[in-house]
């Protein structure tokens, strides 16, 4: 073990963990998913009704996997920690639909107006807490929503979302790890379409999308598990994830945020400094300066030219001890390129979409930020 890279002693553990794997709780799989839980203080009552502030989590998992179960004791502790403080709060955390069941995207989905089915998830908890929360001791009009890597990429979303009205469903937005990413539009999450299509015997069909529904769950599941995933080669490159649909995301979120079509409220964006690390696990056969360059040549940018990427190149040098994990030197280089593409994952997915997102919004609303 005293010749393992520190970065891969734990990877197993952490990876596993964030798929369900030993240590933590097992994702369940149900068609009756929709659940919400509410985390208040056990002495709630002693406050004015309807008065503790309201934090909503959405949890993380590439768009891919998750559920509530794997929070419950950080949800359970945050409220815990707020009556310590006395500042209490209410905590809720939701489901929503994952990878194909809740991020379809093809020219079908886009005929039928049905994309984008786990944001709406979102968006339906949110309408339900607003209406209900008061109930439970919270205050509807101080609402702020709150998540981890692609939970921190839908509360962005969820600003962005109608061209930047939030129907006053929440009041504050706190990113850990996630910001407005470029997804492009339904139509480039086709061949994934296809390929679940053919995957489920449906191809035949005279309505492909109707042969999907009426699909059994086992069957439909085994056909996303024969799709690019989060651990496959490509990585961040996800299959199955929120698109520009013309009505929820009006357009790609970049231009979005440009043309001002952003929820005004107080928010919080940041990173961890080697947010590319864990996922360049997926492509250790990398392993020369040719490879790397195939790389990103074929997963990442397929439309750039030579000339494009030239620059890029340099900016992301071969050098064991320039990529990440940042200032280790030529520790954590599990292959000649490891570092290389954790550092360029890092910023293409994260630092670079953060950064963006505060430069056109920082002087127009209340806002935090930390690396």
């Amino acid at each position: 073990m005293d010749n393992i890279p520190d970065v891969v002693k734990n990877v197993g553990r952490v990876a596993g963990w964030i798929i369900g794997g030993d240590g933590s709780p097992k994702t369940p799989q149900s068609e009756d998913c929709l659940t919400l839980n509410v985390i208040r203080p056990s002495n709630y009552s002693s406050y004015p009704n309807g008065s503790l502030p309201v934090l909503v989590w959405i949890y993380g998992g590439g768009f891919e996997s998750g559920s509530t179960v794997g929070y419950d004791n950080l949800t359970t502790t945050v409220v815990q920690r707020s009556v310590e403080l006395e500042k209490p709060v209410v905590v809720v955390s939701m489901n929503y639909r994952v990878n194909a069941f809740g991020f379809l995207a093809s020219q079908e989905v886009s005929n039928e107006g049905v994309a984008n089915i786990g944001l709406q998830d979102q968006r339906a908890a949110l309408r339900w807490i607003k209406h209900y929360i008061g109930a439970f001791g919270g205050n509807s009009s101080q609402i702020t929503i709150w998540g981890q890597s692609a939970g921190a990429i839908s509360v962005a979303l969820q600003m962005l979302a109608y061209d930047g009205n939030n129907e006053d469903l929440f009041h504050g937005a706190f990113m850990q790890s996630g910001a407005p990413i470029p997804v492009g539009n339904l139509t480039e999450g086709q061949k994934y379409y296809d390929q679940l299509v053919n995957g489920t015997n449906c191809g035949s069909s005279n309505n492909t999308l109707d042969c999907l529904r009426s699909t059994s769950l086992s069957t439909l599941s085994d056909a996303i598990n024969q799709t690019p995933g989060l651990w496959s080669y490509q990585s961040l490159v996800l299959a199955w994830t929120p698109r520009a649909d013309g009505t929820f995301l009006s357009d790609n979120p970049q231009r979005m945020v440009q043309d001002g079509k952003v929820s005004n409220v107080p928010m919080v964006s940041g990173n961890c400094a080697d947010e590319g690390t864990l996922f360049a696990q997926s492509s250790l056969n990398v392993t020369s300066d040719e490879d790397f360059e195939d790389y990103i040549k074929t997963i990442w940018l397929p439309n750039a030219s030579d000339e494009e990427l030239a620059p890029l190149f340099e900016q992301y040098p071969s050098e064991r001890s320039a990529g990440s994990p940042f200032n280790t030197s030529v520790a954590n280089a599990v292959t000649s390129q490891y570092k290389r593409i954790a550092a360029f994952q890092g910023d293409v997915v994260f630092q670079a979409p953060r950064r963006f997102f505060l430069q056109y919004r920082a002087d127009q609303q209340p806002t935090w930020s930390y690396r």
